[in-house]
């Protein structure tokens, strides 16, 4: 009896002393959601594209855009449309000819109560590089930075690698 007292106690008091504030809770999110923490110079828009065909064919009719206001941090949330669990998603930071550049901080996937998040210095984990656009990464900062090249900001887009899709996959799991 009273080793089963002691180990009442010591277990009451090793569940008591948690640290709550290390777990994180997700809200559950209806639809699938892509969050991306950027700076941009300028206004523009960012479009998520997608499919749900385990193809990279992506086309405007399966897109969703998204204004920016440009000169200041932001957080740009785009929201599939309702019932869409995408396989694949191409990103694409821009059409403003006169962006100076784009950092991107980190980009965070969300579906239900799941969710993960690329640093800005790892997206070339997650997206395929394209030597077209002119790119920096601080590895000490986490950020990638998409910048005009030779005075021409080009529409800057990315292509997801085989790591993203699968990422996505585990996410979208029912």
């Amino acid at each position: 009896m009273r080793s089963f007292l002691f180990l009442l106690s010591f277990l009451s008091l090793v569940t008591g002393c948690k640290n709550k504030s290390s777990l994180q809770t997700i809200p559950a999110v209806d639809n699938f959601r892509v969050e991306m923490d950027v700076n941009a110079s300028k206004k523009d828009d960012f479009t998520v594209y997608y499919n749900e065909t385990n193809n990279l064919d992506f086309s405007g009719d399966y897109a969703q855009w998204k204004g920016i206001e440009g000169g200041k941090d932001e957080t740009v949330t785009i929201d599939m449309p309702k019932g869409v669990i995408p396989t694949d998603i191409r990103l694409d930071f821009g059409v403003n000819k006169e962006q100076q550049y784009v950092t991107v901080k980190n980009i965070k996937f969300s579906y239900n109560t799941s969710a993960f998040t690329i640093k800005g210095s790892d997206f070339f984990k997650f997206f395929n590089e394209d030597k077209n656009f002119k790119t920096e990464t601080d590895t000490v900062q986490g950020t990638l930075k998409i910048m005009a090249q030779d005075g021409i900001y080009k529409t800057p887009y990315f292509y997801p690698s085989q790591q993203l899709h699968d990422a996505i996959k585990d996410l979208t799991k029912v």
